[in-house]
């Protein structure tokens, strides 16, 4: 049974608040000079501006001044990357400079010969164990010819890209050319 003698009530006191402890910081971040700083677009190679602020966050981000520098990339292409990655990195990636300096290699042996019946066949089976290689199939991969040189290759229906046209004797700017 209860006891109803006795009531209980509860302490409406103050009550003494501990004291928090500081918060400790673990890292001390460096604090840059809050002045405007221009950096390159890696993919792009457009010089953007930073005000302070977007400049601070890119380093805390990054830690050092050379790796945000190597690292760093504008709105406008992360926006490109984000709507196709497939195409965008198609065309700053290095897959497509890879394959051209290897079909460089065939086409330049090809051109050093006598050019006979037997180096034009070796030039074409070469060139397709190269795509078959890098997993092309053959029938899309065409030869474009300059003065019966060839000069490139046009590999039709890339998933997710379309055609991409190797100029492998042309400028680093207009070697791969994606439509």
């Amino acid at each position: 049974m209860e006891n109803i003698d006795q009531i209980v009530l509860p302490d409406f006191g103050k009550k003494e608040k501990k004291e928090k402890e500081p918060k400790k910081v673990l890292v001390e971040k460096t604090q840059l000079s809050k002045i405007n700083r221009k950096i390159d677009c890696n993919f792009c190679q457009t010089e953007k501006i930073l005000n302070p602020a977007q400049y601070q966050t890119l380093f805390n981000l990054h830690d050092t001044e050379e790796k945000l520098k190597a690292e760093f990339m504008c709105k406008s292409c992360e926006m490109e990357m984000k709507r196709n990655p497939i195409l965008f990195w198609a065309i700053h990636g290095n897959c497509f400079e890879i394959l051209a300096k290897q079909v460089k290699t065939v086409f330049d042996d090809y051109r050093s010969s006598a050019r006979s019946t037997q180096d034009l066949v070796n030039l074409q089976t070469d060139t397709m164990q190269l795509m078959l290689d890098s997993k092309i199939k053959d029938s899309s991969v065409e030869f474009l010819l300059t003065n019966n040189l060839p000069t490139g290759l046009a590999i039709r229906n890339v998933p997710f890209v379309g055609t991409v046209t190797l100029n492998v004797y042309e400028t680093k700017t207009n070697r791969i050319i994606i439509q």
